[in-house]
């Protein structure tokens, strides 16, 4: 009879605990997301997207949102850390608020260092674009633009097709035309510029370490030429340091 009890009793706590949550599935981590932009639905920390192509997503979001009520949103971070993208990429769909409902949205985001990409869609939209056609999509546009670094182009290609597919779901049609979608920049001058010096600085300081011989009718020196990031020949030619 005691072993009855406390078995029963045993039994009882436990199913206590489970239903007050003592053992329920731990709570997924909050990760410290960039809040939403004021004046847009881009967040580009290291400034991929151009001006016209700024420009481009705009409209097109807008007037996806104008016509369908579900709003386009693009994140692309410069490095995450070993967190998990696709958990980052939900919180901070979740929150911003997406859409008309905050729930009627779809966030395009891209871990540049970790080389990682996601795709979120709100629960109000989840019929109207399947999970399988995004992802033909993403092999489509985004993927081969990205292993050329063409980040923007791929964004915007991206971001079009899903906009056409939503409007054909919905019966309507897009104003903005895939032809105006903006190319990258080509360098500019003073791009190329600055990669002219980086060279040169680079080629004059490998030859500074080539040895001269100094040849004279008294004095034959061998030294060293250094460059300027504090190296010094170690007293040769005199002790003057700095």
């Amino acid at each position: 009879m005691r072993f009855k009890s406390v078995f029963t009793f045993v039994f009882t706590a436990f199913a206590l605990c489970a239903s007050c949550g003592v053992f329920a599935r731990a709570e997924a981590p909050i990760y410290k997301v960039p809040e939403k932009p004021t004046t847009n639905y881009v967040f580009d920390e290291n400034r991929l997207l151009s001006a016209q192509q700024f420009k481009y997503f705009d409209q097109l979001s807008n007037e996806l949102y104008g016509k369908t009520g579900i709003r386009l949103a693009v994140a692309l971070m410069d490095d995450i850390g070993e967190i998990n993208a696709n958990g980052y990429a939900a919180q901070l769909a979740g929150k911003w608020g997406i859409g008309s409902e905050g729930d009627s949205g779809i966030l395009i985001f891209v871990a540049l260092k970790q080389r990682r990409r996601s795709v979120e869609i709100g629960s109000e939209i989840a019929n109207v674009v399947p999970d399988t056609d995004i992802d033909k999509l993403q092999q489509k546009f985004l993927i081969p633009a990205f292993r050329k670094e063409k980040y923007g182009e791929g964004i915007l290609q991206m971001s079009y097709s899903l906009a056409q597919a939503i409007c054909k779901q919905k019966g309507v049609s897009l104003d903005v035309a895939p032809a105006n979608i903006p190319g990258e920049e080509p360098m500019t001058v003073r791009g190329w510029f600055f990669i002219v010096a980086v060279a040169a600085f680079l080629v004059l300081s490998a030859k500074s370490g080539k040895r001269l011989t100094i040849k004279s009718k008294h004095i034959n020196v061998q030294s060293r030429l250094w460059s300027s990031f504090g190296q010094k020949e170690p007293g040769k030619l005199g002790d003057g340091r700095w």
